[in-house]
């Protein structure tokens, strides 16, 4: 419900001048403050500022004591949106939001009574709201001045005082006509120093007492006290139709009469009854421990009919309830107003009313409720401990607990627990469907997390057999689907996935399957490189989860934003994404979140070249990970450890990539520019280097232009061109510094490819050779073959031999020597070393090479175009 700002009252007289300098400095600062002591008229000033805006919307409201902080920013956001908001994570992010609404709206939020925040809180506020507001404003009262923190953007601080002679005069004068006349101004203005409060209490008769309020309290007839004290233990100001139920007609009337002309009340023009706090204090100081109770009482009745936002409703109903002890009633509303709670976006308000209930008299469904709330605003730590201490058995409905223990155990990643009660809820026959379903989910991920996918989808396909509901078979497929994804096997996720949505449409919609379908699709659509499409779905579910109260569900979505961005070849962004969700993961207590969170920061690390950071922070995931049996996230770990580039290069892995994912194609092609350096491939290095120059644009990607430069830098000085190899390397290192790649990875992977000496047919240059015995790979090349020879030991070491000197020719001595490694003794190894040569020279046929036997031994004699790559230090 939108709550007015009061109207001023209308014998507000002698401000003038400061409501000109408040206006004034609105325009040039967001922030503003009115401070002074009780009664000098700071709400009537502010009042008035609002009652003449022109422009954006005017939001109103006033600080209950003991109000948190999170309730009151909460009611603001709720009466600039009309409606339902995001449920906020933590108070920094509500008052972020709030802040970008008053700007959307360019709106006013008017706070009365900021001195009865804690004084933290009311620090945060003016601090964030200072920092954060462009086109929005804020104006607060207080009656103390809020300290200023170091860096606090400037705001405005208007001290009012008592109102000089002259105006207390008009506002004597003003009285008169109002109320009648009244002697005694001299005396009135002598005691209240000017305070507008106190001269128009002196001029309604209580001029001589010494504290005019008390004596006006203790005047009130038992009606009128009725009326006022129920006012002053509400938390907001009351309509006239509402107090009007206390009493019988015309009682109810002539007692709210009473009030006004004592200046106990003030009534506006929509009927909203006001009482100033002055009055409200000394009320509540007069009221006896039981007359507290009886009018909480009270009010908990009279406010379950009230129009009312449902939210304050249910808050104040449950403060008065719990306030005459009746925790029971309390409890029953909360249980009942949940659902409705959630869907406003306030899951944090439903928590704070079962705060207010004290331990002993919380029952078993209240520390459900209350566990379940947690879990829902991502602290699942806390969740998980108030499920492990609740006692099932006590509890009417303990298959519910046990669901949901297993579903909080998977998310503090106590997987065996997890399984367990899981378990216990498949197996009971009085386990509901719906129920089967929501645990079957739980029981298939935390296999799936263990380590066992394959049994999980099994499991999936058992229960598929049994479901007779869409609803429940397409949610069944999709878990299927999102346990191939967990363990990275993508064409598999998207078959699945397409399967669900195929059976989803015929299942009645819920919302939340509507924002969480698309979603995950949109996730496992960016493994298939199917950008286009998952970034239409992403930005089709990013409006709604804004503006959704689930937590959890932005959570999901970040993880998904996360993954687009890391397949689309965008490393830094998807790193900030996930360093992100570590972190929410990590405040939550969600450790199976944030271990794998984890797992992919390190592989994000790895692709950027900080391999250091990423190995450390791999090594201590994989080994909680393994101490908490979460093999799953193991096996995403050492997928992660692969991009190492050192680890692909040692592999000579270069898988064919996905065409669409620019990241995995460019790293592919700068680690093939230099795998082709090292086989002498001057052809397809350079095509690969040409290749990465293309696509390797912007920070992302300053490794793989440090790798192709290294790879110009490696081919150069296979070419003897000592200028171009060093201008090369420069570039090589200023492209990794620029980027943050770890020191030294460079010079590893240069040492990888090892000391490589390339022998030629003329000695002199690197060639596209068009034969090719490369010694680090045990091959032959040739156009159009491939020989291998690693499973022809005493070949291939023949043919080094030879290949190392062609044209020459080596002595039988030398060739025993390398290739058995013993002494020659002509009678062994003259026979040994003819056969071997026939065998060689038959294996070299086609490739324009021959071996010619001299006296002295044998010589290779090669092609032009003939390349020898000799085995380096790492081999």
């Amino acid at each position: 419900m939108h709550r007015r700002v009061p109207a001023p009252s209308p014998i507000w007289v002698g401000r003038q001048s400061e409501l000109g300098r408040l206006q004034a400095m609105l325009e040039q600062l967001p922030v503003a403050l009115v401070y002074g002591v009780g009664g000098v008229g700071k709400s009537t000033l502010v009042y008035a500022l609002a009652a003449g805006r022109r422009g954006g919307p005017v939001v109103y409201d006033s600080v209950s004591p003991g109000e948190p902080l999170a309730a009151l920013v909460d009611d603001a956001r709720r009466q600039l949106a009309r409606g339902a908001v995001p449920e906020a994570l933590d108070d920094e992010e509500r008052l972020l939001d709030l802040a970008g609404r008053l700007d959307e709206h360019g709106a006013l939020w008017v706070l009365d009574d900021l001195h009865r925040l804690d004084e933290a809180s009311r620090t945060r506020l003016v601090d964030v709201l200072g920092r954060e507001l462009r086109s929005g404003r804020f104006v607060a009262t207080s009656r103390e001045l809020v300290p200023m923190l170091g860096g606090t953007a400037d705001r405005f601080e208007l001290k009012l005082g008592g109102l000089d002679e002259r105006s207390a005069q008009a506002l004597w004068a003003n009285l008169d006509t109002l109320y009648g006349p009244s002697s005694g101004f001299d005396v009135a203005w002598a005691r209240s120093r000017g305070n507008p409060f106190h001269l128009r209490r002196a001029h309604a008769g209580g001029v001589h007492e010494e504290d005019p309020s008390a004596a006006a309290i203790h005047a009130l007839s038992p009606d009128q006290r009725l009326i006022a004290t129920v006012l002053a233990l509400s938390a907001f100001d009351m309509n006239v139709k509402l107090l009007e139920r206390l009493l019988p007609e015309p009682r109810a009337r002539a007692a709210l009469r009473g009030l006004v002309v004592q200046l106990i009340l003030e009534v506006d023009g929509s009927g909203r009854c006001m009482l100033h706090d002055i009055h409200r204090d000394a009320l509540l100081a007069s009221l006896s421990p039981e007359e507290r109770k009886e009018h909480h009482a009270r009010l908990a009745t009279m406010l379950s009919e009230a129009e009312l936002d449902p939210v304050v409703r249910v808050r104040e109903r449950c403060r008065h309830l719990c306030a005459c002890g009746r925790f029971e009633e309390a409890g029953r509303l909360l249980l009942e107003s949940g659902a409705e709670l959630i869907r406003l976006g306030v899951a944090s308000e439903l928590f704070r009313g079962f705060e207010a209930i004290p331990p002993e008299h919380r029952t078993p469904e209240i520390i459900h409720a209350r566990a379940r709330t947690l879990a829902r605003l991502l602290d699942v730590r806390r969740a998980h401990e108030e499920l492990l201490r609740l006692e099932v058995s006590t509890v009417r409905e303990p298959l519910d607990i046990k669901a949901s223990l297993a579903h909080v155990a998977m998310l503090a990643g106590d997987l065996a627990a997890a399984e367990h009660h899981a378990r216990a809820v498949l197996e009971d026959p009085r386990a509901t469907d719906a129920l089967r379903m929501r645990t079957g989910t739980v029981f298939a991920l935390t296999r799936t997390y263990r380590g066992f996918g394959d049994e999980a989808r099994a499991f999936i396909d058992a229960a598929e057999r049994t479901a007779t509901l869409p609803a429940h078979l397409g949610f069944l497929r999709f878990t299927r689907a999102f346990t191939f994804w967990l363990d990275e096997r993508n064409s598999e996720a998207v078959e699945a996935m397409g399967s669900a949505r195929a059976v989803a449409r015929d299942a009645p919609p819920t919302f939340r399957a509507s924002v969480l379908g698309p979603m995950f699709y949109a996730g496992i659509l960016s493994s298939a490189g199917r950008f286009e499409r998952a970034g239409e779905l992403l930005k089709q579910t990013e409006s709604l989860v804004r503006h959704e109260q689930d937590p959890r569900l932005r959570v999901s979505w970040h993880a998904m934003h996360a993954m687009f961005l890391h397949e689309r070849g965008e490393r830094a962004a998807a790193l900030s994404e996930l360093r992100g969700l570590e972190d929410a993961f990590h405040r939550s207590g969600e450790l199976l979140g944030e271990l794998w969170a984890r797992a992919w920061i390190g592989r994000e690390r790895m692709l950027l070249g900080q391999c250091a950071e990423a190995e450390r922070l791999l090594k201590e995931t994989d080994a909680l990970a393994r101490e908490r049996g979460i093999l799953g996230v193991c096996a995403a770990i050492e997928r992660s450890r692969r991009e190492d580039p050192l680890v692909r290069l040692r592999e000579e892995r270069v898988e064919a990539p996905h065409p669409e994912k620019r990241g995995e194609v460019t790293r592919a092609r700068a680690i093939s520019a230099l795998l082709s350096v090292a086989a002498g491939n001057a052809g397809a290095a350079r095509a690969a280097i040409e290749s990465v120059r293309a696509t390797a644009l912007g920070t992302d990607y300053g490794l793989d232009r440090a790798i192709v430069a290294l790879a110009e830098s490696l081919a150069a000085r296979l070419a003897g061109h000592g200028d171009a190899e060093r201008e090369a390397r420069q570039r090589a290192e200023a492209e990794a510094s620029t980027a943050s790649v770890d020191p030294g990875l460079l010079e590893r992977l240069s040492d990888a490819l090892g000391a490589t000496r390339l022998v030629t047919a003329n000695g002199r240059a690197m060639l596209a050779g068009h034969v090719i015995v490369d010694a680090r790979r045990h091959e032959l090349r040739y156009p159009g073959h491939v020989v291998p020879l690693k499973q022809r030991p005493v070949l291939r070491k023949l043919l080094y031999a030879l290949a190392n000197r062609p044209g020459v020719v080596l002595p039988k001595e030398l060739l025993v020597e390398q290739t058995w490694n013993k002494p020659y003794e002509p009678p062994v190894h003259d026979n040994l070393l003819w056969v071997n040569v026939c065998r060689l020279r038959e294996l070299v046929s086609g490739s324009g090479m021959t071996l010619e036997r001299e006296e002295s031994g044998y010589q290779l004699r090669v092609p032009e175009q003939f390349v020898y790559i000799a085995p380096g230090r790492a081999d």
